[in-house]
């Protein structure tokens, strides 16, 4: 509702009303012993976020319908990945996509890296308004 705040509590998640996936990442992945392949992180099923949004600025939020505010959702696939062992990456199993190797990663292929990455998605996210 429109209002003057200091904080907000945001929820959100990806489409349940989709089929295939509802949020994608991709990378690189460089081998310890040199040469790089490319990484798509897949998620299909739904995902759900939740964070406490701030004004950027450290001022309050004001939403007024009248008045755009805009607000900037930041996901850190960095930390995601933090967990997960070299040696998970340097023995993935790669995939054939579009004619390009690629370590894909989704609850079916290279389901290991999946999991321990799943685990920290709705963490590290930052949420601000008037950014």
């Amino acid at each position: 509702p429109q209002g003057i705040y200091k904080r907000l509590d945001i929820r959100f998640k990806t489409s349940d009303d989709m089929t295939g996936v509802t949020l994608l990442v991709n990378g690189n992945y460089t081998y310890s012993g040199g040469g790089s392949v490319p990484v798509r992180f897949e998620i299909e099923d739904t995902q759900s976020f939740e964070d406490r949004a701030e004004e950027d600025n450290g001022q309050d939020i004001v939403l007024d319908k009248e008045i755009y505010s805009p607000a900037k959702i930041i996901l850190d696939p960095s930390y995601w990945f933090e967990p997960v062992p070299v040696s998970s990456f340097e023995d993935a199993d790669l995939t054939d996509i579009g004619g390009v190797n690629t370590l894909l990663i989704n609850k079916d292929v290279n389901e290991d890296i999946y999991n321990l990455v799943l685990d920290r998605v709705d963490e590290a996210i930052v949420i601000t308004f008037n950014y």
